[in-house]
């Protein structure tokens, strides 16, 4: 068992900018303030610090609970994918990222409009004919242009072979494969329509979120409701 030593409160005060996040195998120490993330390992039990004052600072710092990946976009409009300045696949100039989600080996960019993805863990690059040339080579190291929306993005949220996609217009829309064998598109097919509207009279939505096997949303003006929603 490692021991950690933890700073006297009363003495260090800067502990109180401090946020904690919690990966798959890793806690995340991050400081928006400095600009730096501490990457703890749980297995080495060895601290690994990164910094991103040259680069205006942490805007956002994103991870997910069984993720070995995390992201962090910066202020000047860097995105870092576990400390390494992201790579896209594509000639065109780099998009200005706004959001983005993480869940084991993978993760997903968003832009207002644009959806990109990479990693093994990401449903398109298992399952899609049409990303699958990308799955050993290119979005091992480099994000891929998934999808377009003619709405504004409003959140994303991805879990393992699962991605889903909140729109302003208060759409939501699923592209996943759990294990119970149920899809978003017909598997007869053998080519995955990349996103499905899930068809449900939410309300307006406040929260959501997925995982390997469904997706929850939370809505209702005066109080929350929960639905658990599995694909087809």
């Amino acid at each position: 068992m490692t021991k950690i030593e933890y700073p006297n409160l009363m003495e260090d005060s800067i502990v109180y900018n401090i946020q904690y996040f919690m990966g798959k195998d890793y806690v995340y120490l991050v400081d928006k303030k400095n600009g730096t993330v501490g990457s703890f390992s749980l297995n080495s039990g060895q601290l690994l610090v990164n910094y991103y004052s040259d680069h205006r600072g942490i805007r956002k710092f994103i991870t997910g609970p069984v993720s070995s990946c995390h992201v962090v976009l910066t202020y000047d409009g860097t995105i870092f994918e576990n400390g390494k300045e992201v790579v896209f696949f594509s000639t065109d100039p780099q998009p200005n990222i706004l959001r983005a989600a993480c869940c084991g080996r993978g993760s997903i960019l968003a832009s207002s409009h644009d959806l990109y993805a990479r990693g093994d863990d990401n449903v398109f690059f298992a399952f899609s004919e049409k990303f699958g040339d990308y799955n050993h080579n290119v979005s091992a190291t480099k994000f891929v242009h998934i999808a377009k929306f003619e709405h504004e993005i409003r959140d994303i949220q991805c879990g393992y072979f699962f991605s889903v996609v909140l729109l302003h217009n208060n759409e939501l829309l699923a592209c996943g494969y759990n294990g119970l064998n149920q899809s978003s598109w017909d598997s007869s097919y053998g080519e995955i329509k990349q996103f499905t509207k899930i068809q449900y009279s939410f309300g307006y939505i406040e929260r959501f979120g997925c995982s390997s096997r469904g997706t929850w949303v939370v809505s209702g003006e005066y109080f929350d409701v929960l639905f658990l929603i599995f694909l087809r």
